[in-house]
């Protein structure tokens, strides 16, 4: 599970009464100024001890200890947009909030659209075929993802797509020359755990492929197939990394 939405998570998972629960709702419920304390003003702002805390910080499955909390909750504050970004508000005073959402959205497909060139949708296909697994790498892991995986599996392919970033770290460790990488990133920032990690695997892996809302992304030189286009760094983005898994997906299944 992932930062924010991890958080969510375990608010929506475990039983109102339960500590998970009250943690995950204390977190919540205090996003504006956690980032700015220390683990252990976080344990007394939620009311448990120090070792509550850190075991709430593993069912999160986070790969540091929890003294990172603080900054991995800073961190998500950023990518998440928690102040309501929801889409790229062009600030037009005699436009609607709706015709501003549907104008910049409409938009945005229309440049999603060109970065699918026959040429690249079908070298995509030929790497999967050659591929024994898939293993899917990002946070958040976009829903979408899992759809496509359906199809995978019913093709005969081994394939990972996990929420907890340590399982992706552990997965990602496990991979062979036939393994295609997909790595996800939607963030402000391209700075999360497994760019480096990737790197030093990218000689191990038979193909990677990037989908990001970064123009500038650091993997973009290592990738074999790139889908990236330049975001708002809004909500809208998640929206439009998810149609491009779509449209994969649709290209997989009809064509694989």
């Amino acid at each position: 599970m992932i930062n924010i939405l991890g958080l969510v998570e375990m608010y929506n998972t475990f039983n109102k009464d339960t500590i998970y629960h009250l943690v995950a709702k204390c977190l919540l419920e205090n996003l504006d100024k956690v980032d700015q304390m220390t683990h252990t003003e976080i344990a007394e702002l939620c009311n448990v001890s120090q070792s509550t805390l850190s075991r709430f910080y593993k069912m999160m499955s986070y790969p540091y200890t929890v003294s990172k909390l603080p900054e991995i909750l800073k961190s998500s504050k950023k990518n998440f947009q928690v102040k309501g970004a929801y889409y790229h508000q062009s600030y037009q005073s005699n436009a609607s909030m709706v015709d501003q959402y549907f104008d910049h959205f409409l938009e945005s497909i229309s440049k999603v659209r060109k970065i699918f060139t026959d040429e690249k949708l079908e070298g995509f296909l030929e790497a999967l075929k050659h591929s024994s697994e898939i293993v899917f790498i990002g946070t958040p892991m976009l829903q979408t993802v899992w759809r496509l995986q359906v199809d995978l599996f019913l093709a005969g392919y081994e394939t990972t797509a996990y929420l907890s970033p340590t399982d992706q770290s552990d997965a990602l460790s496990a991979i062979g020359d036939s393994s295609m990488v997909i790595y996800l990133n939607f963030a402000a920032s391209p700075d999360d755990f497994a760019i480096d990690h990737i790197k030093s695997l990218r000689d191990r892996m038979g193909s990677l492929v990037v989908i990001s809302n970064c123009q500038r992304h650091l993997l973009l030189e290592e990738a074999d197939y790139s889908f990236h286009f330049d975001g708002s760094e809004s909500e809208q983005d998640y929206l439009l990394m998810s149609m491009i898994i779509n449209v994969l997906s649709s290209y997989v299944h009809e064509y694989l």
